[in-house]
């Protein structure tokens, strides 16, 4: 399991977990991903608000980068 936090301007501050997996054991790991954020007590964010924060950055990238 990988761990990542990123501090990205126009998504904020984004926590990752990752695991490589196969197709066989997907299910597997995405229930250790959800007991390791629940272990950590952080509810992830929904595809949805994801989309939405990804739309917002692509309509915006230009003035949220300038430093």
């Amino acid at each position: 399991m990988t761990a990542t936090l990123d501090d990205t301007r126009g998504y904020g501050k984004i926590f990752e977990l990752e695991v490589m997996t196969d197709a066989k054991h997907q299910g597997e790991a995405h229930k250790k991903l959800r007991q390791r954020f629940s272990d950590l007590g952080i509810q992830p964010k929904s595809r949805k608000d994801m989309e939405r924060a990804y739309r917002y950055y692509q309509r915006n990238w230009k003035k949220l980068i300038r430093a």
